[in-house]
């Protein structure tokens, strides 16, 4: 089975961040990254339910996963989400160093 993947508007707010952020500096790089990106989102697609419980699970009233993803460079970043039947939604893009999220962080 192939899970719908969603992105809440607070992912595709980091998704834009990210990249801009990125590009402003490498092009080359903002392209590696949404490539990295992609995949995982791919691997999302297909087993949303194998990857971990993230660490801010106990916090939320849903159970919410991550998805671990690197650029060529090895700079790592993780998808949060939470699977809500045959769909996946992506709650945010978080870059190494960030702070756990809260649930008030993913209100729109």
């Amino acid at each position: 089975m192939t899970f719908a993947v969603e992105m809440s508007h607070r992912a595709k707010q980091n998704l834009a961040d990210i990249t801009t952020w990125i590009l402003d500096r490498s092009a080359i790089g903002a392209s590696r990254w949404l490539q990295a990106f992609e995949k995982a989102i791919e691997r999302l697609a297909v087993s949303p339910l194998s990857f971990s419980v993230a660490d801010e699970a106990p916090d939320f009233s849903e159970p919410i996963r991550q998805i671990f993803f690197h650029t060529p460079k090895g700079r790592n970043y993780r998808i949060v989400f939470r699977v809500d039947g045959s769909s996946v939604i992506v709650l945010s893009i978080r870059g190494s160093g960030q702070a756990p999220i809260r649930p008030r962080d993913l209100s729109d």
